[in-house]
C-alpha cells in the first residue's frame, strides 16, 4: 500500500463514521475500529515514506547504472597520482574540513595557508604549487579583513600584489554554483577555495543532522569539479562538547564521509595550536604543524579615533622551538606536581609565585600555572576537589620520579657552576701572577 492509498483509506473511514448512520453500538464500534486501523496504516506508510527518501538521500552521489566488470590492467591504469597543492597536506581536487574549537585559530591558519599558496611558498618546511586563491569569507568578513591586512603586513606584502580574491558575506552555494563557476573561470581558475566557516554557509536547518549535512558535504565538494579542479578547505565548528582529541566536524557520520580529510587544530599552550587530521585523511599521514597565534598591530589597521586595532596571525613553529617548548613544559610539570604535593590548597596564583613564575605586572603568573594544572588534569596526574588541588595515585608515582629528575638537574648545575667559578679563580690567579712578575722585572 502506498501513502495516496493510505491517505484515501483513511479519508474514507472518517467520512464514513462522520455521514454513515450507525445501526447500532456494535455498528459504531466497528466504524470507530476502522478509522483507527486506518490512521495506523498510514502512518506507518509514511515513516517507511521519510526512511526511504533519507536512504536515498544518504546515497544519492552513488552512480546510478552498474560500472561493469574490467580486467587487472585497465583497473591499473586507471590510477592517477596525487597532485598535491601543499605537499602531504592538501591535494588538488579533494574535499577538507579544517575544525578546531572556538580561539584555536581556523581563521588565522587558513588565510596563512591562502597567503602561501597564492605566493608558491613553502609553510612548515613542505612545497607549495603556486595558484590563485578564492576565500569566502562568510562568517565575519570585517575580522578576516582584519587579519589578511595584519599577516600581509607581517610577511612584508602589498594586498594588491597578491593573486587572491574574497568574496564579502554569505550566499547561497547552490543558488549561485552556475555564477561561481563562471566568475572562477574568468579568473583563469583557482587552486583553492576557502570557505569560512561552514556555518555560515550551511543551507540547512539542523547542523546535526546526518541527511542535511551530507546533502551539504556533496554540496561543497561540487565546487573541487570545476574545470581547474581546485582544493576545497573548509573551516568547520566540531561537535558539541568537543575535546582536543574528538574534533570531528559536526553533522556525524554523514559530513565526516564524504570529506576526503578532516584536518584538526587543537589548542595547545597560550595562543598555540596544533594541525594535524582526525577522523578521516586519504593519504600518507604527516607530522603535526604547532602554529602561534600571536597578537599583532599595525600601523593601517586603526579605529575612527586613529588607536591601533589589534589582531591575530597564525605563524608556525620550527621543530627546535618545539622540542625546546615541550622540554620546557615538563619540567613545568614537574615542579608544579612537587608544589601541589607541598600544599595544593594555595591559589593558582600563589602557586605560579611559589615557582617563581612571573607575569608582566610581576605578581604571580596565574595563566601559567592554569596552563599546567590543566595539562595535570587531562593527564589524570591531578584533581580539584573541595577547593584544592590533589595529586592522583598516577601523579604521587609522577611527583617522586620528578623529584628525582630535579635533584639530578639541580646537582649538574651546581656541580657546572662550580666548576666555572674555579676555572675563573684560577684564571684570575694566573693574571695576577703575570701582573707581578711584569712590574718585578721593571
Amino acid at each position: 500500500m502506498s501513502v495516496t492509498e493510505a491517505s484515501l483509506a483513511f479519508q474514507s473511514a472518517v467520512i464514513d463514521l462522520q455521514l454513515g448512520q450507525a445501526l447500532d453500538k456494535q455498528d459504531l464500534d466497528e466504524r470507530v475500529e476502522r478509522l483507527r486501523a486506518a490512521s495506523e496504516a498510514l502512518n506507518s506508510q509514511i515513516i517507511r515514506s521519510a526512511a526511504g527518501k533519507a536512504r536515498r538521500a544518504d546515497n544519492d552521489n552513488v552512480p546510478a547504472t552498474f560500472p561493469g566488470i574490467m580486467p587487472s590492467g585497465e583497473f591499473v591504469r586507471s590510477f592517477t597520482p596525487p597532485d598535491y597543492l601543499v605537499d602531504g597536506l592538501i591535494q588538488s581536487g579533494f574535499l577538507y574540513s579544517i575544525t578546531g574549537q572556538t580561539g584555536s585559530g581556523k581563521t588565522a591558519v587558513a588565510l596563512l595557508l591562502a597567503a602561501c599558496i597564492a605566493l608558491g611558498a613553502p609553510i612548515a618546511g613542505q612545497e607549495v604549487k603556486e595558484g590563485r586563491v578564492l576565500y569566502c569569507a562568510g562568517e565575519n568578513p570585517d575580522d578576516v579583513r582584519m587579519r589578511w591586512i595584519g599577516l600581509c603586513h607581517e610577511l612584508g606584502l602589498n594586498p594588491e600584489d597578491i593573486d587572491a580574491h574574497f568574496v564579502e558575506g554569505v550566499f547561497s552555494i547552490s543558488e549561485f554554483a552556475d555564477r561561481i563557476a563562471s566568475d572562477v573561470e574568468k579568473l583563469g581558475g583557482v587552486a583553492a577555495i576557502f570557505v569560512d566557516t561552514t556555518a555560515a554557509f550551511f543551507p540547512g536547518t539542523d547542523e546535526n543532522s546526518n541527511v542535511e549535512m551530507g546533502h551539504y558535504a556533496r554540496l561543497l565538494r561540487s565546487l573541487t569539479r570545476m574545470e581547474c579542479r581546485p582544493a576545497v578547505i573548509a573551516a568547520s565548528h566540531p561537535i558539541k562538547n568537543a575535546s582536543s582529541d574528538n574534533l570531528l566536524p559536526r553533522g556525524g557520520g554523514a559530513f565526516l564521509n564524504e570529506v576526503d580529510g578532516n584536518l584538526s587544530l587543537a589548542k595547545k599552550a597560550d595562543r598555540s595550536a596544533e594541525l594535524h587530521w582526525q577522523g578521516k585523511f586519504r593519504g600518507p599521514d604527516f607530522r603535526p604543524i604547532m602554529f602561534d597565534l600571536p597578537e599583532i598591530k599595525v600601523p593601517t589597521l586603526i579605529d575612527s579615533r586613529g588607536r591601533q586595532i589589534p589582531t591575530v596571525r597564525a605563524k608556525v613553529v620550527g621543530e627546535e622551538e618545539i622540542a625546546a617548548r615541550a622540554h620546557a613544559a615538563t619540567r613545568d610539570d614537574q615542579r608544579m606536581l612537587l608544589a601541589i604535593r607541598q600544599d595544593g590548597s594555595r591559589s593558582l596564583r600563589e602557586l605560579a609565585s611559589e615557582l617563581g613564575w612571573r607575569d608582566a605586572e610581576g605578581d604571580g603568573d596565574k595563566r601559567r600555572a592554569q596552563t599546567v594544572t590543566d595539562r595535570l588534569k587531562r593527564g589524570q596526574f591531578a584533581i580539584y576537589e573541595v577547593g584544592a588541588w590533589k595529586l592522583t595515585r598516577k601523579g604521587e608515582e609522577a611527583a617522586i620520579e620528578a623529584a628525582k629528575q630535579l635533584n639530578q638537574v639541580d646537582r649538574g648545575a651546581t656541580l657546572a657552576a662550580g666548576v666555572v667559578k674555579a676555572a675563573r679563580r684560577k684564571r684570575t690567579g694566573r693574571t695576577y701572577r703575570a701582573t707581578d712578575a711584569g712590574a718585578g722585572g721593571e
